[in-house]
C-alpha cells in the first residue's frame, strides 16, 4: 500500500482546486480507484458523505481512506499513470451542501446538550435529509418542545459566531468529551463553535461560521432504541423544502378557494363532510346489497346455482359481490357466482351455503386456471378474476358443481 495520502482539507478547507502527483491506479469491485499523494478531497466517514468532483478529466464519484491511503472512485479506467500531475477539484456545490449540513449537526447537539444536558448518541449525515439520535425519550419531546428547541438552534445560526478548528494532544482529555480512546493518536482535531457552547473532536468539513449555516428546519422524529431521532434540514436544502411547501400549500389553497391563512379550517370541514358521505354511502350500500339479495335469493327454492353480474361504475367497490352473498340464506345448497366487470375481465367472487359441502378454495386452482384466470380462498368462498369471455364456461360449470353436490 501507499504512504498515507496528505488530506489538505485537514490543513485548510479551502483546498478545493489542488495539484497532485498520481501513486497508482487500481481496479476495484465496481471501478477503478486513483491514488493521489495528497487530495483535498473529504472521504466518507465519521457520519458524513464524500466529495465529489473531478480528477482531470475523470469524475470522481465517492472517495474511501483506506489505512491512511485515499481511494478516489470512478466509474471508467482513467488515463493515468504513476507520477502523472494532475489537478483535482472539488464540487464546491456539494462541499458547502455538506459543510452546512455537519455545522448543523454541531450546532443542534452543542444546544440540546447546553440547554438540557441531552447528550448526542448518534448522526447521519444523509444526502437528503440528516438525522441526529438524542439520548431523550421521544414522549418527552413533543411540538412545542421541539418548536423551542428550533428556535434556540436557529438564535445561534443568527448569532453568527466563528466556527474554528484547533488541535489539542490527546492528553488533554477535557477537550475530549465523547472521543472513543481507540481514535486517540497523535494531535486531536477540536472543531470549536462559541468557546463557552462547543468543542467537539471531529475530522469533518465546516463552514466558518454558524451564520453561513443558513436557517435550520426540525422536519420530523421517530424513535430508535428507545431514544429521539430528530431529522433536520440546513441552508439551501432547509429553503429548498421551505419553497416546496410553499408553493404546495399555495397551490392547495388555490384548489380549495381560500386563503392560506384558511386552509387548515377548509381541510378540516372537507374531512368532517367527507366522513359523512362516507358513512352515508356505507349505509346505501347495506341497503343495496340487501336487495339485490333478496332479488337474487329468489331463485333457491328453483335451483342452486345464482349468478350476478354488475359493471365497475353500477357498485361502489370490489367487495360488493361479497356483500350480496353474505346476505343470502344458511341453508339451501346454493353456489352463488357474483362478477364485476372491468374492460375484459370479471372480479368475481364465488360462495357457497354453509350447508353444501364443497371445498372452493381448493378446487379454485381447477375450476379458474382452465379458464385462463386466477385465485383462491378459504372452503367457503372463492375470489379471483376471470377474462369477461369465460363467464358463461364458468357459470356451467359451477352449476353442475352445485347440482351434484345438492343430489348428494
Amino acid at each position: 500500500m501507499a504512504d498515507d495520502t496528505r488530506l489538505l482539507y485537514l490543513e485548510d478547507e479551502a483546498h478545493l482546486c489542488f495539484e497532485a502527483r498520481v501513486l497508482a491506479v487500481q481496479e476495484t469491485a465496481h471501478g477503478y480507484a486513483i491514488i493521489l499523494d495528497r487530495t483535498g478531497f473529504f472521504p466518507e466517514g465519521g457520519g458524513q458523505p464524500s466529495d465529489t468532483g473531478t480528477i482531470g478529466d475523470v469524475p470522481i464519484e465517492r472517495v474511501t481512506l483506506v489505512d491512511g491511503v485515499a481511494l478516489h472512485h470512478c466509474k471508467r479506467i482513467p488515463n493515468l499513470r504513476a507520477e502523472d500531475r494532475v489537478l483535482g477539484r472539488v464540487d464546491t456545490d456539494r462541499r458547502h451542501d455538506l459543510a452546512q449540513q455537519h455545522t448543523a449537526q454541531h450546532l443542534i447537539s452543542a444546544v440540546f446538550y447546553d440547554r438540557d444536558d441531552i447528550a448526542t448518541i448518534g448522526f447521519h449525515l444523509g444526502n437528503e435529509e440528516s438525522t441526529v439520535d438524542l439520548d431523550i425519550n421521544p414522549a418527552h419531546a413533543d411540538a412545542a418542545y421541539l418548536d423551542a428547541m428550533e428556535f434556540m438552534v436557529n438564535a445561534r445560526v443568527w448569532a453568527d459566531k466563528p466556527v474554528r478548528i484547533r488541535t489539542v494532544d490527546p492528553r488533554d482529555t477535557a477537550a475530549l468529551r465523547g472521543m472513543p480512546p481507540e481514535q486517540l493518536r497523535g494531535d486531536i482535531r477540536i472543531v470549536v463553535i462559541d468557546d463557552d457552547l462547543d468543542q467537539t473532536p471531529c475530522c469533518g468539513t465546516h463552514v466558518r461560521s454558524t451564520g453561513q449555516i443558513g436557517p435550520i428546519l426540525f422536519t420530523g422524529t421517530s424513535t430508535m432504541r428507545g431514544n429521539l431521532r430528530l431529522a433536520f434540514l440546513a441552508g439551501g436544502r432547509a429553503l429548498k423544502r421551505m419553497q416546496t411547501m410553499r408553493r404546495r400549500i399555495e397551490r392547495t389553497s388555490e384548489v380549495l378557494g381560500c386563503s392560506p391563512e384558511d386552509l387548515q379550517n377548509r381541510v378540516e370541514n372537507l374531512l368532517r363532510r367527507a366522513d359523512s358521505a362516507e358513512r352515508n354511502l356505507r349505509s346505501a350500500t347495506e341497503s343495496l346489497a340487501e336487495c339485490e339479495a333478496r332479488a337474487v335469493a329468489e331463485s333457491i327454492r328453483h335451483r342452486g346455482f345464482l349468478q350476478r353480474r354488475w359493471e365497475a361504475e353500477e357498485v361502489p367497490d370490489d367487495s360488493f359481490a361479497q356483500m350480496v352473498g353474505n346476505r343470502l340464506p344458511d341453508k339451501g345448497r346454493w353456489i352463488f357466482l357474483g362478477g364485476i366487470r372491468e374492460g375484459d375481465r370479471y372480479k368475481i367472487t364465488v360462495l357457497r351455503s354453509p350447508d353444501l359441502a364443497v371445498d372452493l378454495g381448493t378446487r379454485a386452482k381447477a375450476l379458474l386456471e382452465p379458464l385462463g384466470g386466477r385465485g383462491g380462498g378459504p372452503p367457503d368462498m372463492l375470489r379471483g378474476m376471470i377474462p369477461a369471455s369465460a363467464w358463461d364456461e364458468l357459470a356451467q360449470v359451477l352449476r353442475g358443481l352445485g347440482e351434484t353436490h345438492r343430489e348428494g
